[in-house]
């Protein structure tokens, strides 16, 4: 089996330019994601209880991906908490004014006097007053951009394996079936069904980890804003306990109504393959039986012309 990553297809792609290729200018893939021990482990855990759900068994198999996953939460979460307690122990130094030489001696009197500080006395404000400002706003971006591959790699591994393991699964039962069925199946509906079951879980898997990050997130922002600034969003919180369990019940009904959509649909499907199947049988039996009378009209003429020989024959016999 082939490596998942394009790394190996950089030099596979040189070399096809230049010469043929060999068995060994393919990779071989890490142990951990071979769809024959994928589809083991898989089967292991779905034999030990057949009721629960596909993703549940997954979740149980591929504990090391989603820790690793909970891991990259974790750092997005702390770079939420840092991003916004840094910006309210600098929000003094990070005002307009301090970039401005103001004149307040005779105020109220007069105006104040505003005058712009140059681009080296700004400067040397900055790196001189605010340079812990920008070590934790680059250590938190920093932390964004590691947390975010972190999720990445292990939602990206996780979908790998769940398609790899189904996929074996399906094709090991598949060659159990007849030769007809594998070919119509091969050729027909269960190819596109696999491709786009398959790019759904893909797609599922690599967003996976923004259901667990983004509520963090918004509890995060709660929070802050009932600290440092107004206790009324507390308010917020449990708004958000309570319109989660909504969303999630609605996105539940949902997932129920399409799944029920696509089963009506391969219904139809196979409904209309059956209409199809048994209208081709009756054209099938009419296009027998005007060959069978094809070859009767034919039987007859030559029947008919053989009789005319015979009489032409004695009609010239009895002459003579």
């Amino acid at each position: 089996m082939l490596d998942i990553t394009w790394s190996w297809l950089t030099p596979v792609i040189k070399k096809a330019r230049k010469e043929t290729l060999s068995v060994g200018d393919l990779k071989r893939t890490k142990i951990d994601l071979e769809t024959k021990a994928l589809a083991i482990k898989f089967v292991q855990e779905y034999n030990t209880n057949p009721k629960k759900s596909l993703l549940k068994h997954f979740l149980k198999v591929h504990k090391k991906n989603i820790g690793g996953m909970f891991v990259g939460i974790a750092f997005l979460v702390l770079a939420s908490c840092l991003a916004p307690l840094c910006i309210s122990s600098f929000q003094e130094y990070l005002s307009p004014l301090n970039f401005f030489d103001c004149d307040f001696t005779n105020y109220p009197s007069s105006l104040v006097i505003l005058k712009q500080k140059t681009v080296q006395q700004g400067l040397e404000y900055v790196f001189s007053t605010l340079y812990p400002y920008w070590i934790i706003i680059g250590l938190s971006l920093s932390l964004i951009s590691v947390g975010d591959s972190i999720c990445g790699l292990n939602c990206v591994q996780f979908g790998i394996k769940i398609t790899g393991a189904l996929l074996d699964v399906l094709f090991n039962k598949m060659t159990v079936l007849s030769e007809t069925t594998k070919n119509v199946n091969a050729q027909g509906s269960l190819a596109n069904i696999l491709f786009s079951d398959t790019m759904k879980i893909q797609a599922f898997t690599q967003q996976f980890y923004y259901i667990f990050s983004i509520p963090m997130n918004l509890i995060v922002a709660i929070v802050y804003l009932a600290t440092y600034i107004d206790p009324v969003a507390l308010i917020g919180a449990g708004g958000l306990l309570i319109f989660i369990p909504i969303i999630g019940t609605c996105a539940k009904i949902m997932q129920n109504s399409l799944s029920r959509m696509a089963t009506l649909q391969d219904i139809r499907s196979q409904s209309q393959n059956q209409m199809q199947d048994a209208s081709s049988e009756p054209n099938l039996y009419l296009v027998m039986s005007i060959s069978w009378l094809i070859l009767l009209n034919l039987q007859i003429l030559a029947d008919f012309c053989y009789m005319e020989h015979l009489r032409s024959t004695s009609l010239i016999y009895f002459s003579n």
